[in-house]
């Protein structure tokens, strides 16, 4: 595991976290990307969206289009997580996660520990952040 993988791991458990101890579920996330990413692909492609998979590089009611569903569904998170979040409430992004609450190793560790690869997690987060081997 790399140092990027492990902190994108952590980061993933403390977005979760963040969302429970709000009172958030992540059904709701789920259920507010989902509409975003169906409201989108109406409004580009000019018909409601069903099941139906757009697809990268496919001709969709007479439009070429250059992005696959999953690539709408990152770009309207990460509009999302800048724009409204929870009722304007969102969890620290990356960058402030890292210089603060991911050098709080207890909180990590309690993290860490509802992971399934809380061993791995923990001796490459001990390493990056203390040098320990």
């Amino acid at each position: 595991m790399t140092t990027e993988e492990m902190r994108d791991e952590i980061y993933k458990l403390y977005r979760l976290d963040w969302m429970s101890f709000q009172g958030y579920d992540p059904i709701e996330l789920c259920e507010t990307i989902a509409e975003r990413v169906a409201d989108r692909i109406n409004d580009e492609i000019g018909y409601p969206y069903s099941s139906y998979d757009v697809g990268q590089g496919r001709t969709i009611g007479g439009r070429w289009y250059e992005k696959g569903t999953s690539d709408i569904v990152e770009e309207e998170i990460i509009k999302w997580e800048k724009g409204e979040g929870f009722n304007g409430s969102i969890w620290a992004d990356m960058d402030e996660f890292l210089e603060s609450v991911y050098k709080n190793a207890s909180y990590v560790y309690d993290l860490i520990s509802r992971s399934q690869n809380k061993k791995e997690l923990w001796d490459a987060y001990l390493k990056d952040v203390y040098g320990n081997e």
